[in-house]
Parts: structure tokens; sequence; C-alpha cells
């Protein structure tokens, strides 16, 4: 389910007709066995053997369900089973757990979902229901955010964003302000959640979305800067880093943006003038 590889599903054969998925919110039953990745046999490997632990998607669940573990559950439906591959950074990551999961270890996991109760829908819910709905989970992502688990603050974002991901068709003047303030703050925190894996490209779309409707956020426009940059377009970040500057010259944060973006200038003309100086040379 991850573009870069970090869970991988294996999916076995769909039992019956059942075809509903669960998403963020929805609460399980599954049955697991965790084992470190490697040759030899699974009861040597095995190091968590539950069966019937109620979960809920997004929430706190301790560390028996690391985030690749809930991810691949998205992909399940009730009574399938699943062989899934973790990778650190969506398991126990540089740290482990305790004596049984090292640093940096690959997990495997076995796992069955035995139930499911679906996650509330939203599609009924009037706006303030859907913004209290945002925020408590924009308040998860905040915590996990806090915490360093910056993978599960990006699901918990991207989650609570979804019900007001398109806003077009809100016409009460009230209703639309308050959609575009949870959407703007929950893209904001997406932004920061981006920089920090690197992930520039979806960092700058996420800025985007909040300065299509708040052109002068200072917080979009410094992090839309950064991610200009780590994409290499200098020229581009350079506009953005001026307009906070000319803001508050003495921000320290935009100060050291700016040493960086002009240190990265200086290496990109280096080399274009070397690859000037062999085309005519």
């Amino acid at each position: 389910p991850n573009k870069d590889q970090g869970v991988l599903v294996e999916l076995f054969a769909k039992p019956g007709s059942a075809w509903e998925k669960p998403k963020i919110g929805a609460k399980c039953v599954i049955s697991f066995k965790a084992m470190l990745h490697g040759d030899g046999p699974q009861e040597s490997r095995t190091f968590k053997d539950v069966s019937g632990m109620e979960v809920e998607l997004g929430g706190n669940n301790g560390g028996d369900v690391v985030l690749g573990l809930e991810q691949a559950l998205e992909y399940m439906v009730t009574g399938q089973t699943a062989h899934v591959v973790v990778q650190p950074e969506y398991g126990y990551g540089k740290d482990g757990m305790q004596d049984w999961v090292g640093p940096g270890d690959v997990i495997e996991y076995h796992v069955t979902l035995d139930k499911m109760e679906a996650a509330p829908s939203t599609y009924q819910m009037l706006n303030l229901e859907k913004k209290e709905y945002c925020n408590a989970l924009k308040g998860r992502g905040n915590e996990a955010f806090k915490a360093g688990h910056v993978r599960r603050a990006l699901r918990l974002y991207s989650a609570a964003v979804e019900p007001f991901k398109y806003i077009d068709g809100i016409t009460d003047p009230n209703d639309k302000a308050t959609a575009q303030e949870v959407r703007s703050a929950c893209y904001l925190n997406l932004a920061a959640c981006y920089d920090k894996i690197q992930d520039h490209a979806n960092g700058l779309s996420a800025c985007n979305k909040v300065l299509e409707v708040h052109s002068d956020s200072k917080k979009a426009l410094f992090r839309r800067a950064k991610a200009l940059i780590g994409l290499g377009r200098l020229l581009d970040a350079k506009t953005d880093v001026e307009r906070l500057l000319l803001d508050d010259p003495g921000d320290k944060a935009v100060v050291a943006v700016a040493a960086e973006l002009r240190k990265k200038q200086r290496v990109a003309d280096e080399q274009d003038k070397k690859i000037f100086t062999k085309m005519f040379s």
C-alpha cells in the first residue's frame, strides 16, 4: 500500500461475499502472529501470538499494533487473512521493542481480520459534526507528531482533511468558512509531516492548497519555500523567502532557510558554469 515499499501485503483468498474494508475510525477484532523477518522456522522467529485483539484504526492501540499492520488491515475484508512485511519506519523504528525487536528490524505478520465495525460515515454529518470529527482526528495527529511518530500523524491528518477535501459545493458562507479553516489547518500539518520525511512534492501540494485560500499564510509560505528548495526550484523558493523576510527580517527560521537557499544557489551556479565551459571549450 506504500509507494516506498514500506508495507507489503499479500492477501489470501477473500471468504464469502464480504466487501467493506475498514478505514480510520473502524473498530476491528484481529488475530495475528508477529515474527522477525528472515530465514528459519516461524516458531523460532515469532515474538507475539495474539487472538481476538480489539483495535481501532487510528486510535491509541499501544505498541502491539504498529502503523504498518494498521495500514494492511485497510486492504482486508472480514474473515480474510494476509501476510504482511513491515519495514522499520512503519514498525518499531530505530528503537525496536524491548528484547523482542531490535533497532531497524523488519517484521512479518500473519494476520486475520476476524470482525469489523465500520467507521462513522461523514457523508450524512452536518458541517459542525464534521468539524468536531476532523478536529478529533487532527488532535490525535498532533499527539503522534509531537511524539515523533510522523507517518502515523500523516495518516491521521490525511483522514481529518477528507470530509472537507472538496468544498466547492458548500453554499452557506459560514459553513464554507468553517470548512476552509479546518481544511487549511490539516493541510498545514500535512506539509509539516511531508517536510519531516522529505516528500517535497506532496509538501508543495499541501502548501498550495492553503495558499489558494490564505495567500499570506506565513507557515504555508515557509513550508512551501522548504519544499521548493528540496525540489531544486530555487528561484521559486527565493520568491517565497523574500516575501517572508520583507515581513519579518529577524525571523531566525526564515533566515536559516535563506542561508540554505544561497548555499544551494552557489552550488547550482558552479555546476552551470562547468557545463557552460565544457560546451565552449
